[in-house]
């Protein structure tokens, strides 16, 4: 597992935000994949990324843990807007 991979969980894409450090795989957090459409998305907050042939919005208020188990295999990457993401969590947590 790595940072900016995407798992399915249950019926939710959802992209790998952790930083990858030794000896934190038990968890990782992650933050789901939305369609652009039907969810509001917020400047800076909600990055648009391009998955699979679609557009998606990364609802970084939505963050989670979950066990590394409940992952599963990765089933794509997320490369081009990874810095976007990253400081959305920044926005989340520090107001900038």
């Amino acid at each position: 597992m790595a940072q900016l991979e995407v798992f399915k969980v249950g019926g939710t894409l959802v992209v790998d935000v952790q930083a990858d450090l030794f000896g934190l795989d038990v968890t990782r957090v992650v933050a789901p994949l939305r369609e652009k459409g039907p969810y509001v998305s917020f400047p800076g907050l909600t990055p648009g990324v391009d998955f699979d042939g679609r557009r998606w919005i990364v609802r970084i208020q939505e963050l989670a843990s979950v066990t590394a188990g409940d992952l599963g295999p990765t089933i794509g990457r997320i490369d081009g807007e990874g810095g976007d993401i990253l400081r959305a969590v920044d926005i989340l947590t520090r107001g900038f």
